[in-house]
Order: C-alpha cells, then structure tokens, then sequence
C-alpha cells in the first residue's frame, strides 16, 4: 500500500514539474522563441504550407463535412407504432 501511495506521489510530482516546465517554455517563447524551438528541438518537426494548400485542405474538409451530414439527413428516425386496442 506505502509502495503505491509513494508511486502517486511520485507521478503527481512528475505532473506538476511537467506543466511548470511547459509554462516556462510558454512564457520563455514570448521573449526568445528561436531559443525555445531550439531547446525543443521543432525546427526540423515545423510543418510549412502556402495559402494554395491550406485552400485546398480548407476546402476538402468543407467537403468532407457536407457529405457526413447528407448522410446523417438520409437516416431518417422511424417512429413507434402505436398500439392497437
């Protein structure tokens, strides 16, 4: 029972250093952001699109969309039937 109790405490401990850690980064990306995606290591991981691709994904989602909900108007509820006396 200690020896779980002492893990809880252990990755509670862990949590809060994590979220302390993120926000320094946060705030540190404010001041210097070149050394903070150096520190992370995002530079090689930045994905870079143009306005042309973000039309088009724009656009396939759009469609995407539309279609889901077509299909969610086409199932159409059946109702109860009532009873007969």
């Amino acid at each position: 029972m200690r020896a779980w109790m002492f893990h809880n405490w252990v990755e509670d401990f862990y949590d809060e250093h994590k979220a302390l850690e993120n926000q320094a980064y946060l705030i540190g990306s404010f001041i210097n952001p070149e050394l903070v995606r150096k520190i992370l290591g995002k530079d090689s991981e930045t994905h870079v699109s143009d306005d042309k691709d973000f039309e088009e994904t724009l656009k396939a989602i759009r469609q995407q969309s539309i279609e889901e909900n077509k299909s969610l108007k086409k199932r159409q509820r059946k109702r109860k039937s009532k009873l007969k006396e």
